[in-house]
């Protein structure tokens, strides 16, 4: 688990209920992330010029996701995930988070989300997470 030593949480907020063009309803949620760039992942990915790894910007969205829903969660199947800049935790120490979620009556639970600060988009992430048995 990344949350409280890799990233902190120091604002959240949703849900907002949002209907899509299509016509699909879902929930926002919002959290504005703290990076801590004295994290020993840097020592390896990169001494001398850290970057956060993008398995670690999947790991947020996921724990965030966990928070959002109150258990544990499990990435079934991610259907799109674009690293579009470099997370650089000494730059971008400060990260939001906007994460849309949809839960089916089969309890699967549709999940888009960004990580970015700004207008520099770091992550978009779209995929599918099961609760955990």
């Amino acid at each position: 688990m990344l949350l409280k030593d890799f990233y902190t949480v120091i604002h959240r907020s949703g849900p907002e209920e949002e209907l899509s063009q299509t016509g699909i309803r879902a929930d926002r949620y919002r959290f504005i992330l703290e990076l801590n760039p004295a994290h020993p992942v840097y020592e390896g990915h990169f001494s001398g010029n850290p970057v956060v790894p993008g398995v670690c910007q999947v790991q947020m969205i996921s724990e965030l996701l966990s928070v959002i829903k109150g258990s544990a969660l499990r990435l079934m199947h991610a259907d799109n995930v674009k690293f579009l800049s470099l997370m650089v935790p000494d730059k971008n120490r400060v990260i939001d988070a906007d994460i849309h979620v949809r839960t089916a009556e089969n309890g699967e639970i549709s999940v888009n989300a960004t990580l970015q600060e700004g207008e520099i988009i770091f992550i978009k992430f779209k995929g599918l997470f099961k609760k955990e048995s």
